[in-house]
């Protein structure tokens, strides 16, 4: 294996696969990140793979005008064929998705098509590694991957929700032109294997991104991390610190600017630490407003960057049911999940007994936790950490290259 190509489309890709791309590196393989355009131009990569020096490819680079003309021809094909279909009105994108987006959307993924290819014809990857498949623009890099023979390896989106394999498949499509899927636990190994995706292609092999966090909690300075990280970003490392980490706004169960707010009076009125974070991929609008909303706060900030050391300096983080509340529970924070307009929490961790609940009304129950009167039961906890986080040996990334090794 000597050179390998790693998708990072969005800065949170680069965050999750560094580990194993320097792990490669360190290895003598030749491993540059490859990204492509999006048409709202979220994370471009002059915000986070040029400042960080990373060696990369942008798709385009290798369009000539040539390609230009046959990317013209499969669009027009492409849209005939669009607004040719006669379907049912609800599944009629024509209906609800403007004629701009059609249009740009289907140039833009016939412009990658034509671009990977070539890419893949000019580097001659032994490897290509993505975070998902189920993200469109890598699904196009692992589709020509399975045209061309070239291995593509993936890893688990994050924790699975049932909801989403009922409703889109969504876990059926994880592996569908890739060679491999990298998973954390035997339980979600289990899932995806249920889910149609065959025993061979999915493999457990812990958290990769996790490995420095599990290899530090081994460490006897670990518990001076926590003061001393609150003191970085700010905060008081002498006082509580309380994080309410959001999902993607438009999936937050009840309002999640009504519950920004709350929370944000409540912190000041209680005279309490809050760190707000966003989802990775949520709007800069969104988070400009907040940031504004609470720029005099007394004891409030929104915490951008990588959300997991503001996880393990935190008390307690406030959250509902995403990939956090792993990564919050296997770095040891307490979590406690968060419904402030009681209209429930999908597939609840509260209802499993690993998590506390607060509900309208309840927000004072914050300091009670903080003060140790309300205790879960830990060996509950510990089972639903094992079942769902998988090796905390600190040893994933070994296991990757080991599987890569192997294709």
């Amino acid at each position: 294996m000597n050179r390998v190509l790693c998708f990072a489309g969005r800065s949170h890709h680069r965050e999750r696969l560094s580990p194993v791309v320097n792990a490669l590196r360190a290895r003598g393989v030749e491993c540059p990140y490859i990204c492509t355009d999006n048409a709202i131009q979220l994370d471009p990569s002059s915000e986070y793979l040029i400042p960080a020096g990373e060696p990369f490819i942008d798709t385009l680079s290798v369009l000539e005008s040539s390609n230009i003309q046959q990317v013209t021809e499969m669009t027009h094909l492409m849209l005939n064929s669009i607004y040719s279909q006669v379907v049912e009105l609800a599944e009629d994108i024509t209906t609800f998705i403007p004629p701009f987006w059609i249009s740009y959307s289907v140039r833009e993924f016939c412009e990658l098509l034509v671009a990977v290819r070539k890419i893949y014809l000019k580097y001659k990857p032994d490897v290509v590694i993505g975070l998902h498949e189920n993200n469109a623009f890598y699904r196009v890099f692992a589709y020509v991957c399975h045209e061309m023979g070239i291995p593509s390896v993936v890893f688990s989106e994050g924790i699975l929700r049932h909801r989403d394999q009922k409703t889109q498949g969504k876990q059926s499509l994880a592996c569908e032109y890739s060679t491999k899927l990298f998973v954390w636990s035997d339980n979600m190994r289990q899932a995806y294997i249920e889910a149609g995706i065959s025993e061979e292609k999915v493999v457990t092999v812990g958290i990769p991104h996790m490995d420095y966090w599990f290899q530090a909690m081994k460490d006897p300075q670990w518990p001076l991390f926590k003061p001393s990280y609150k003191a970085q970003l700010g905060f008081n490392p002498d006082m509580p610190l309380v994080t309410f980490t959001l999902p993607i706004l438009h999936r937050y169960e009840g309002s999640p600017m009504k519950a920004i707010g709350a929370v944000a009076d409540w912190a000041a009125n209680r005279f309490t630490q809050m760190a707000f974070s966003f989802h990775p991929f949520e709007g800069e609008e969104n988070v400009k407003k907040v940031k504004d909303a609470i720029a005099n706060h007394p004891y409030a900030k929104v915490v951008g960057g990588d959300v997991i050391p503001l996880l393990a300096a935190s008390d307690l983080v406030l959250c509902q049911h995403s990939t956090v509340a792993v990564e919050c529970m296997a770095v040891g924070t307490p979590m406690a999940q968060i419904d402030l307009d009681n209209v429930g929490i999908l597939e609840s961790l509260s209802e499993q007994g690993v998590a506390h609940e607060i509900r309208e009304g309840q927000l004072n129950k914050i300091l009670e936790i903080l003060e140790g009167k309300h205790i879960l039961n830990y060996a509950m906890i510990e089972g639903w950490i094992n079942t769902n986080v998988g090796p905390r040996d600190g040893r994933a990334v070994e296991r990757v290259l080991a599987e890569l090794e192997r294709l």
